[in-house]
């Protein structure tokens, strides 16, 4: 492994014209890629000769950040801190130039790729597939200074193989994709934060739906498809004992060699057990009893999935008058579901609001907000990641950027 590493410091060294330039601090990260698979990065920062640091933890001006695949050498970062780079690097004199470079780097094609260029010299490339965005997406960014050299390259997921994508025409409509609208359309108490108010609303929680038209997909798709459905109400007795003291987490993924070397897959990834399940719903029982010892039967646990090594489990309040924030709890688990670590607590922010104009008493139903918002709901093609099958599927994200005032029936931007 250390000739290999060096091997990727002399090629970067190379690459980027560092010749004046100082290997300082290396790390190691790993995390989960879009197809379920662990990467290992190695980061290295290198230091122009000559200029000082104010301290050991920060960059100077100048200072070339660069994060290479531990395993390929594939360059997926660099970062010329500060926009400057004192070295005869990387230059390029158009657009053209910018995709043969990115496509000899990452061995990937842009034709079929979008440019957003957001002011000169810099370059987004979103990967799309038939002219239609992924979800998880992947992009390239580059930015270049005033003379054309490279001062930020980055690649932000994988490119999609096109033996992954099962292409189809786009034939979804609002219309008949009518019934699943109408259930993704939710009352819920919105803060208007400069008013200082709370406003009743109807509006559309986003969803994937298949282009058939007759199943969904998540809006927010897990990092890990390590996720157990639980769906059941806590009932237990109260405990008035003790307070729970939660301890701080960590949620860096760097690792050391050693675990390089072995090639440990990233926890996240490991599925959890029955056995793990079940002592995750007995910790959270006795979390409950002591710390909403009055609540028995109000919380619901939805799920468990793991995140950052830690078990989480995710609780709601079915009761509860639905709004953005309130009767929701996260509680993280230690990695075998014995024992809580921490919690979050949807409370933090509804005493944000406690001194917010109570919302108006709604005088629209669902089904007339349906029928004044419909003509408002999009419906945009997306080719989205189906965890289970690792293929992408051509589904249309169904969303709408307004909402029915459900008091005074006036159609309010969000």
């Amino acid at each position: 492994m250390k000739k290999q590493l060096e091997k990727w410091e002399t090629r970067m060294k190379e690459k980027f014209g560092l010749s004046d330039y100082t290997l300082g601090r290396t790390n190691f990260f790993r995390t989960i890629s879009a197809n379920q698979q662990t990467q290992y990065t190695y980061s290295m920062e290198w230091f122009p000769e000559g200029v000082e640091r104010e301290d050991e933890d920060t960059n100077p001006k100048g200072t070339a950040s660069i994060e290479v695949d531990v395993h390929t050498g594939e360059l997926l970062s660099f970062i010329a801190v500060g926009g400057v780079l004192y070295a005869d690097s990387v230059r390029f004199q158009n657009e053209q130039e910018v995709r043969g470079w990115i496509e000899k780097e990452a061995g990937v094609l842009l034709s079929h790729s979008e440019l957003q260029i957001e002011e000169e010299g810099e370059y987004r490339f979103i990967n799309t597939v038939d002219g239609i965005p992924t979800t998880p997406g992947a992009e390239f960014r580059v930015r270049l200074n005033s003379e054309g050299k490279l001062t930020l390259f980055s690649q932000l997921g994988h490119f999609t193989k096109p033996e992954l994508v099962e292409r189809e025409p786009f034939t979804l409509t609002i219309e008949n994709v009518r019934d699943i609208s109408m259930n993704q359309l939710h009352p819920l108490e919105y803060p208007i934060v400069e008013e200082e108010r709370l406003v009743s609303i109807f509006g559309i929680d986003e969803i994937y739906i298949t282009n058939d038209g007759e199943s969904t997909l998540p809006f927010l798709l897990s990092r890990s498809n390590q996720q157990v459905t639980v769906e059941k109400v806590m009932t237990y007795e109260p405990l008035f004992e003790g307070h729970f003291q939660g301890e701080r987490l960590n949620f860096s993924e760097e690792v050391t060699l050693e675990q390089v070397e072995k090639g440990e897959p990233h926890p996240d990834l490991r599925p959890i057990t029955k056995e793990e399940a079940g002592l995750a719903e007995g910790a959270v029982i006795h979390f409950l009893r002591t710390e909403f010892p009055e609540d028995s039967g109000k919380w619901s646990l939805k799920t468990l999935e793991r995140e950052h090594g830690y078990v989480m489990a995710i609780l709601k309040q079915e009761d509860a008058v639905k709004d953005l924030f309130q009767g929701k709890l996260k509680v993280m688990l230690s990695p075998d579901g014995r024992e809580v670590i921490n919690f979050l607590d949807s409370a933090v922010f509804e005493d944000m609001m406690k001194g917010f104009t109570p919302a108006p008493e709604p005088h629209y139903t669902k089904d007339q907000a349906f029928e004044r918002l419909k003509e408002r709901f999009e419906l945009r093609p997306r080719y989205v990641l189906d965890q289970k099958t690792g293929t992408y599927k051509l589904c249309g994200l169904l969303d709408c950027n307004v909402a029915l005032d459900a008091h005074t029936g006036k159609v309010i931007s969000l």
